[in-house]
C-alpha cells in the first residue's frame, strides 16, 4: 500500500477526495 502522499487520488476518487490533498484521510477523515 503506497503512502498517502503518493496515493493516486485522481485514479481512485473517493467520497471527499475532490481536492487533490496529500492527506485526504486526515483532512476528510471517516466522514
Amino acid at each position: 500500500m503506497p503512502h498517502p502522499t503518493t496515493a493516486p487520488a485522481r485514479r481512485r476518487p473517493e467520497p471527499g477526495t475532490r481536492h487533490a490533498h496529500p492527506f485526504p484521510h486526515v483532512v476528510f477523515g471517516p466522514g
